[in-house]
């Protein structure tokens, strides 16, 4: 643990304050306060406040994992460029995937579906 952590932990610590899982985010409840905690992380870490228009952006996509190495400041527009850069990516892996007979359109359904395991194994090796 770093000394950013340990400061963490001792403040947390010292307001009785809990971590609670909720959605998909660690939310810290204090003095009758629930804060998001990469955001009062990233604070602490600043020694500021963050505006309206700041996102912390969790790098590795995990938004439980709210260690400071894993967390950056970017600007709304910023953020929504990032996630769709993702989008991006997804439809492009998506793309390759039924390429190589990995997923396919059920047409009777009209959704894309994961071919089963065994059709996979017989039929078909993953080269990327």
């Amino acid at each position: 643990m770093n000394e950013f952590e340990e400061d963490y932990k001792e403040l947390v610590d010292a307001f009785g304050a809990t971590i609670k899982e909720y959605t998909n985010y660690n939310f810290i409840c204090y003095n009758n306060k629930i804060e998001r905690e990469h955001r009062l992380k990233m604070e602490l870490y600043l020694d500021r406040k963050l505006n309206k228009d700041e996102i912390i952006h969790h790098i590795n996509l995990d938004k439980r994992d709210n260690n400071i190495n894993n967390l950056i400041i970017l600007r709304r527009s910023k953020h929504r460029n990032v996630h769709g850069s993702l989008t991006k990516i997804g439809l492009n892996f998506c793309k390759l995937l039924y390429d190589k007979g990995y997923i396919f359109f059920d047409e009777f359904k009209e959704i894309y579906k994961i071919r089963d395991k065994k059709y996979i194994e017989k039929n078909l090796f993953l080269r990327f």
